[in-house]
């Protein structure tokens, strides 16, 4: 009964997994994932941007099998006589269970900063995208393979996916408002819609499996309280069919020295989410707490948080409740 329990638990994931993108707690350090419009936004006179994001979880449930995530992306600005123009792409990847569940996602996008006034900027964005969804159907069980007492019998005859990988296209596009005040001080307000297209995902040519469109609505504000400590309070929206979720906090940068070639990072962000997938249910709460620290010299910097997920109001919540998350992050501009 509990290993029907556990393959259950999985099968739950997985459908989540199939239906949603992969979404960093870290979420400021992963832009290509958040808006096409923040492509080529680079902080200070640097044109180049390289960044990398790896995150593993669900341990509690699959094991040596756990949910992992990754993403690598490079974006570049190219600065014109008052505007800017941002080129830029990534490639993101996740793999859970002995399915061996996989997505692979590379995109293209690209921005053009409108400078209207002094401190004024209008960013309008695009991107495209190409997916593949693959598992692994050798290593699955099915209904028809259950014994009867608790467990399976793999010779008896399963069922099977004609195609067991799909490949598919999205359009993404992006608008972002960002405001430039004195002493570094910045505002930013945008919108990222990804899968503006709808592309079918499923793996199972006998049905159709549209994936939902994903909203993301982003605001952050940096200010500087003084010459060594800056202060960025952020929220992030996030969309996709019956999933909601918001994420918001802030982070510090603190200088070690005088000359800014030491910066600590240290942050603490509630995520709060739907306690159910029934859209029906507005039912909200905090389900995890995530704090980030992190170290910059000069323009190289390493961040790492970890979740500590606060509710537990199902079997599969309680299952989740210890999977607990590290992420890192590694950034260089140049």
């Amino acid at each position: 009964m509990k290993s029907l329990l556990t393959i259950l638990l999985v099968i739950s994931l997985l459908q989540i997994i199939h239906a949603q993108d992969a979404i960093f707690s870290q979420y400021i350090n992963a832009p290509a994932l958040l808006n096409p419009s923040l492509t080529g936004q680079i902080d200070n006179e640097n044109n180049h941007r390289l960044l990398f994001n790896y995150r593993r979880q669900w341990v509690s449930v699959l094991g040596n099998s756990a949910f992992q995530t990754y993403n690598l992306a490079y974006d570049h600005r190219i600065q014109l006589k008052k505007d800017q123009i941002g080129v830029g792409g990534s490639f993101t990847g996740d793999r859970a269970g002995q399915s061996k569940f996989s997505t692979i996602s590379s995109t293209l996008s690209a921005a053009y900063h409108k400078r209207f006034s002094e401190n004024q900027i209008i960013t309008g964005s695009g991107g495209i995208g190409l997916s593949q969804r693959s598992i692994n159907i050798e290593s699955l069980t099915w209904p028809s393979q259950h014994n009867g007492n608790g467990g399976f019998n793999l010779n008896l005859p399963g069922d099977s996916l004609t195609h067991p990988s799909v490949l598919s296209i999205s359009v993404n596009a992006g608008l972002m408002w960002t405001f430039l005040g004195k002493n570094e001080n910045q505002f930013n307000l945008g919108i990222g819609i990804f899968h503006l297209n709808r592309p079918d995902i499923s793996i199972n040519e006998r049905s159709i499996s549209r994936l939902n469109a994903r909203l993301s609505v982003h605001v952050t504000y940096q200010f500087s309280v003084s010459d060594k400590l800056q202060f960025s309070p952020s929220l992030a929206y996030f969309t996709q069919g019956s999933f909601e979720m918001l994420i918001l906090g802030t982070s510090s940068v603190y200088k070690l020295d005088e000359i800014d070639n030491y910066k600590l990072h240290f942050g603490i962000y509630p995520r709060i989410v739907r306690r159910s997938l029934d859209a029906s249910d507005n039912n909200y709460g905090i389900a995890s707490i995530t704090g980030l620290l992190g170290w910059q010299y000069k323009d190289l910097m390493i961040m790492l948080s970890y979740d500590t997920y606060a509710f537990t109001t199902s079997p599969l919540s309680r299952a989740l409740d210890n999977r607990k998350g590290i992420e890192l992050a590694l950034g260089w501009l140049f």
